[in-house]
């Protein structure tokens, strides 16, 4: 499975202090952080585990340690839309609240950057309408 990074997330986990990188290595982990606690990752089978999923194979939960924690998981869509009914309602929501927060956020930095674009075409063309740059002693 391919680590996503995840749309919105709120900080990166690492590899735990003690963690032997030469042994096994323990890659990043992009998370964000719900209102009620949980952390959400997310995951892509590559298409040999897509075909084994679809020939009746199952997802196996790794977890390292000696006490297992709460877990859950789900699987959503390429938009990020949860199609099972196995995570909260709550989780749900925040992952549909999110995505639409960060695709407004691109949308208006988009603008923004197309807004700045104009104004330095348009400065550019009254500079030279006026006859260039100024001298830089002048500024």
């Amino acid at each position: 499975m391919d680590i996503c990074k995840i749309e919105g997330f709120t900080r990166v986990l690492g590899a735990p202090q003690d963690w032997d990188q030469s042994k096994v290595e323990c890659q990043g982990l992009p998370i964000f952080d719900t209102e009620d606690g949980w952390m959400v990752s997310q995951w892509k089978p590559n298409e040999l585990e897509i075909e084994t999923l679809r020939h009746g194979g199952s997802l196996m939960l790794w977890v390292f340690g000696t006490a297992h924690p709460v877990v859950g998981l789900d699987v959503s869509a390429a938009d990020g839309v949860m199609v099972s009914y196995d995570a909260p309602q709550t989780i749900q929501q925040e992952l549909a609240h999110r995505n639409a927060e960060v695709k407004l956020l691109r949308l208006a930095l988009a603008r923004l950057g197309k807004t700045l674009g104009d104004q330095q075409r348009i400065c550019d063309i009254a500079l030279a309408s006026t006859g260039g740059q100024p001298d830089a002693a002048d500024l």
